[in-house]
C-alpha cells in the first residue's frame, strides 16, 4: 500500500503521458503513413524482411572480414592494385547498402499478388509445423535434444503466417 501511495503521483503521470500520446499519435500517423504498403505473402515476406535486415549491416560485416587479409602489405607491383581493390570494395559496399531497401520494396511489390493465396499457404505453413511437432513428440527422447529444436523449429516456421491481404 505504501508503494503506491508513493508511486501513485508517477504512475498518474505516467497514465496521463500516455493518454494525451494515444489522442496526438494516431493524427500525426495517419498523416504521414502511405495509403497502402504492399500486401504480406506468407513465407516470402519474412525471407525479405530478414535480407532487409541483413541488407543493412550483412555487407559491411563482410567488408570488415574481407579487409584483415585483404590489407595486408603487398610488394611493390601489386600495391596499387590493392588499393584500387580496397577502394573500390568499400564503395561498392555503399552502394549495396544504399541500393537494397529500395530493390527489396520492389521484390516486394512484385510478390504482393501472391497475397491472395495466404489462407491456402498458411495451411501448408500449419501442416509443416504440425509435423515438425508430432516427429519431436513421437521421438521424444530418443532424439533429445534435437526434439527441443524440432518444436522451436515448428515454433518458426509458424511465423511465416500472414494474414489475407486487406482491402485499400
Amino acid at each position: 500500500m505504501n508503494i503506491v501511495r508513493r508511486c501513485g503521483g508517477a504512475v498518474l503521470a505516467v497514465a496521463g503521458v500516455a493518454a494525451v500520446g494515444a489522442i496526438a499519435l494516431p493524427a500525426v500517423a495517419k498523416a504521414d503513413a502511405p495509403e497502402c504498403g504492399a500486401a504480406r505473402v506468407t513465407g516470402i515476406s519474412s525471407v525479405l524482411d530478414t535480407f532487409a535486415t541483413g541488407s543493412a549491416a550483412g555487407p559491411s560485416v563482410l567488408f570488415g572480414v574481407a579487409i584483415v587479409p585483404l590489407s595486408q602489405p603487398l610488394p611493390a607491383p601489386l600495391d596499387s592494385v590493392q588499393s584500387q581493390a580496397v577502394g573500390r570494395g568499400a564503395d561498392t559496399v555503399q552502394q549495396m547498402r544504399s541500393d537494397a531497401p529500395q530493390q527489396i520494396d520492389q521484390a516486394r511489390g512484385v510478390v504482393a499478388p501472391l497475397a491472395g493465396g495466404n489462407e491456402f499457404a498458411n495451411q501448408g505453413v500449419d501442416a509443416t509445423a504440425d509435423g515438425l511437432d508430432t516427429a519431436a513428440t513421437t521421438a521424444g527422447p530418443a532424439i533429445a535434444p534435437g526434439d527441443t529444436s524440432l518444436h522451436e523449429v515448428a515454433t518458426s516456421v509458424r511465423g511465416a503466417h500472414e494474414a489475407a491481404p486487406a482491402a485499400c
